[in-house]
C-alpha cells in the first residue's frame, strides 16, 4: 500500500521524503545533540542537511536509472527510517565520506551492465575504492562488491580480474609515496 502511494506520486513524494529528513535532522542535532540554537549551529545543520539530502537525490538517480527497485521512492524511504533508527548517522565523520565514496564506485560498477569502457570502470571504481579506504580503513569490505559486480556483468575470467585490484593499490601506494617523501612514515 504504501509502495503504491510512493509510485504514484513521484515529485511529492520525493519532496515529503526530504521534507522528514529535514525534520529527523533539525530533531536530532537540537533536540538530542542539545545543540545551542545560534547562527553558526544553524548553518551548519543545514550543511548537514544539504550533505543528505544530496546523497538522497544521487540515491534516487541510481535506483532510478538501472531500475535497483520497482518503487523507487519506496528505497528512499525506507533509507529515511533507518536515519530514524539510527540518528547518529547525521554526524559528518569520515565514515560518511567513505561511504560517499563507496556509493560512487557502486555507480561505476552498476555502469558495467553496457559492455563499453568496462576496463576504465572497473579502474575507477578501484580508485574510487583505495581513496574510501584511506579515509576509513574498514571500507576495504566492500572491494569485494566490486568483484561480485564483476562476475555478475562479465561472467568472465581473464586478465580485466586485476583492474580494481591495480587501481585499490594505486591511492595506497601514492600516500605511501607521499608520506615517505615527507619522511612521516
Amino acid at each position: 500500500m504504501l509502495a503504491k502511494f510512493f509510485h504514484k506520486s513521484e515529485p511529492i513524494s520525493l519532496i515529503s521524503l526530504i521534507l522528514v529528513l529535514a525534520v529527523w535532522t533539525f530533531y536530532f542535532h537540537f533536540s538530542i545533540l542539545h545543540t545551542s540554537f545560534s547562527w553558526s549551529s544553524l548553518g551548519k545543520v543545514m550543511g548537514i542537511y544539504l550533505l543528505f539530502v544530496l546523497l538522497l537525490i544521487l540515491y534516487d538517480y541510481l535506483f532510478q536509472k538501472y531500475r535497483l527497485t520497482p518503487s523507487n521512492h519506496f528505497a528512499i524511504f525506507a533509507v529515511i527510517v533507518f536515519i530514524g533508527f539510527f540518528p547518529d548517522v547525521l554526524q559528518v565523520s569520515p565514515i560518511t565520506f567513505s561511504n560517499i565514496l563507496v556509493l560512487l564506485s557502486f555507480w561505476k560498477v552498476l555502469s558495467l551492465r553496457k559492455k563499453e569502457n568496462g576496463m576504465s570502470k572497473l579502474f575507477d571504481s578501484g580508485i574510487l575504492m583505495g581513496i574510501s579506504y584511506l579515509v576509513y580503513s574498514n571500507s576495504i569490505i566492500f572491494l569485494l562488491l566490486i568483484y561480485l559486480g564483476y562476475f555478475v556483468y562479465l561472467k568472465i575470467i581473464d586478465k580485466r580480474l586485476l583492474i580494481p585490484l591495480i587501481g585499490f593499490v594505486i591511492p595506497l601506494f601514492l600516500t605511501y609515496t607521499y608520506f615517505m617523501f615527507l619522511d612521516r612514515t
